[in-house]
């Protein structure tokens, strides 16, 4: 049997008030999830522990409960992640592959509601790690238009309109 760790996160504030992305949708779709997996199969799993990064970046693993999560593979308390998609995980390939080593030292695994891949094939680890890439993408083109747009503010000035 599975003994599953719930990993949640939102990057900012803002987004874990909004309902649709929020913390507790989040952690409601994946605890509807093992249940449903349980009434096809009674032995599928057990939610163990669920752990929330509120307002924390995917571009790296300083997210503290991250951290907690992989002690508790370490420790063989987890053998099963669940997120609702891969991005929650990482947006970082080099982070994601660490992640993906250090699962199969531990003899433990993820599973994410949106992409439905079987990593036991080849074609599936591909895949896999083909919509990390689309992951790590979309993290620098949002850092680069939030750069773009600093600098064109910088180099406008204040706006007169602004003062009134």
């Amino acid at each position: 049997m599975r003994t599953v760790g719930l990993y949640i996160r939102v990057s900012t504030e803002e987004q874990a008030k909004i309902h649709e992305g929020s913390l507790v949708s989040q952690r409601h779709r994946l605890e509807e999830y093992v249940k449903a997996r349980n009434l096809i199969d009674k032995n599928w799993g057990t939610i163990v522990a669920t752990f929330v990064d509120e307002a924390k970046s995917g571009k790296n693993t300083n997210r503290p409960q991250y951290q907690e999560m992989l002690r508790g593979v370490e420790r063989g308390k987890i053998n099963t992640i669940l997120v609702t998609e891969l991005s929650r995980l990482s947006r970082s390939m080099k982070d994601f592959c660490n992640l993906w080593d250090f699962l199969k030292a531990h003899n433990a695994q993820f599973l994410s509601l949106r992409e439905q891949f079987d990593t036991t094939s080849a074609a599936g680890e591909m895949m896999m790690f083909s919509i990390m890439n689309f992951a790590q993408f979309e993290r620098k083109q949002t850092s680069e238009r939030v750069s773009a747009n600093f600098k064109a503010r910088a180099t406008s000035g204040p706006n007169p309109k602004s003062c009134l």
